[in-house]
Order: C-alpha cells, then sequence, then structure tokens
C-alpha cells in the first residue's frame, strides 16, 4: 500500500521511467540485431580475406611453377642443340681448329646435365654425353701430339685452348713436354727409317721396300738405331 500511494504521488515521474525503460529496452533489441548482422558480415569478409589470400599464394606458386618449367625446357634444349653439335664436331674427319668449339660444348652439356640430374630425360642422354666426352679427350691428346710433331702454330694453339676448356690446365705442361719429346724422338726416327731403307734398298720399290718399312715402323727406337751401319753413317 506504500508503495502504491508512492507510486500515485509521483505517477508522472513513474511513467515517464517506464518510457525510459521501454526506450531502453527497443535501444538494446535494436543494438543486439546490429551486432549480429555486424558479425555475419566481418565472418563474410574474414572468409573473403581467407580465400582470397590462399588464390593469391596458389597463383604465385603457378607462377612459379610455370617459371621453373620454362628455364627446365630451356636448358634441356640448350642440352640438346650443345649435344647435337659436339657431335657434329667429333665426326670424322675431325678438324683440329674445331677442338675449342668442342670443348666449350663439352662444357656447356655437362653443366647442363648438372641442373638437371634428377630428369629421367637427362639420364637417357649421359651415355652419348659420356662417349663424346671420351672423343674429345682422345681427339684432343692426339692433336697435341700431332701439333707437336708437325709444329703447327694454329694447330698447337687450338689444342692448348682445348685443354684449358677442359680443364686441364695443370696437366698441359706436362703434356705439352711430353708431346714435343715424342715428336722430336718420332721425326728422328723417321729419318733414320729412310736412311736404313736407301742404305738397304736403295731406290727399289715394291714389296719388299713396304714390308721392310712396316717393320721399321714397328720396331723400338733403340733397335732402328741399331740398324744404321756405322759404314753407312761414315760414308
Amino acid at each position: 500500500s506504500q508503495l502504491s500511494a508512492r507510486v500515485m504521488r509521483s505517477y508522472g515521474a513513474f511513467v515517464h521511467g517506464m518510457a525510459q525503460v521501454q526506450e531502453l529496452e527497443s535501444d538494446l533489441v535494436l543494438t543486439a540485431i546490429l551486432c549480429r548482422s555486424a558479425r555475419r558480415h566481418l565472418g563474410k569478409v574474414q572468409g573473403d580475406m581467407v580465400n582470397g589470400g590462399l588464390e593469391l599464394l596458389n597463383k604465385l606458386r603457378r607462377r612459379q611453377l610455370q617459371t621453373s618449367l620454362v628455364h627446365v625446357l630451356r636448358r634441356l634444349s640448350d642440352l640438346s642443340a650443345n649435344l647435337a653439335n659436339l657431335e657434329s664436331l667429333l665426326r670424322p674427319p675431325m678438324r683440329v681448329l674445331s677442338l675449342p668449339e668442342a670443348a666449350e660444348c663439352l662444357a656447356l652439356c655437362e653443366r647442363s646435365v648438372g641442373e638437371l640430374g634428377g630428369l629421367q630425360i637427362v639420364k637417357s642422354v649421359q651415355p652419348r654425353l659420356a662417349r663424346a666426352s671420351e672423343r674429345l679427350n682422345t681427339s684432343h691428346l692426339r692433336a697435341l701430339q700431332a701439333s707437336c710433331v708437325k709444329f703447327s702454330g694454329e694447330e698447337y694453339e687450338a689444342a692448348l685452348l682445348a685443354g684449358m676448356r677442359l680443364g686441364r690446365t695443370s696437366d698441359l705442361c706436362g703434356s705439352v713436354n711430353l708431346c714435343f719429346a715424342e715428336g722430336i724422338k718420332l721425326c728422328t726416327k723417321r729419318v733414320i727409317n729412310a736412311h736404313i731403307l736407301q742404305a738397304e734398298l736403295g731406290n727399289r720399290t715394291g714389296l719388299a721396300r713396304s714390308q721392310r718399312e712396316q717393320e721399321l715402323d714397328r720396331g723400338k727406337y733403340k733397335e732402328v738405331c741399331a740398324s744404321l751401319s756405322g759404314d753407312y753413317v761414315d760414308s
């Protein structure tokens, strides 16, 4: 009764208070609706950001893969072209002056194989490259020996340049000394062979002379020198 009497005494203030409470309730309901809507919008934005980021990463990875694939294809193309050029340069009759270019092609092929060694197609190329490398090494040694025997400046320079491109700089000095020594020995042996043939057969030709030439060519340097008589030398 006291509360009822107090409310009745301040009825206007009571009505005003109830109106404020109802207004506050409406504001709270509207705020809850706005919060739910904002939460849904933020969730959508967040999902779009994650999906966009993943898509961006996917595009970056795809571009990186494409770049890597293009690099591999270019390396394979270079390997094929250089190996074909190397094999062409090594076909007989091989020009000594082509040795530096062949050595450069071999170095490029080996570099490409080193970068692409894990690919199956590269493994199938390696036997061809090994055979070409063996032929080039043999041709280089023969060319160096021949240039020292013939004393050909151009061929000697080409053989030295090829040796450096093959990575044999440290071995060249010893090889050159040995080749020059062998060249001098071979030239001297040829002169001695000619003198022996002249002393034994004169100017005669035919089977006997051909057989004797072959025997002298197969003979050792010391044995051939012993075949030259002292009388012939003194005369």
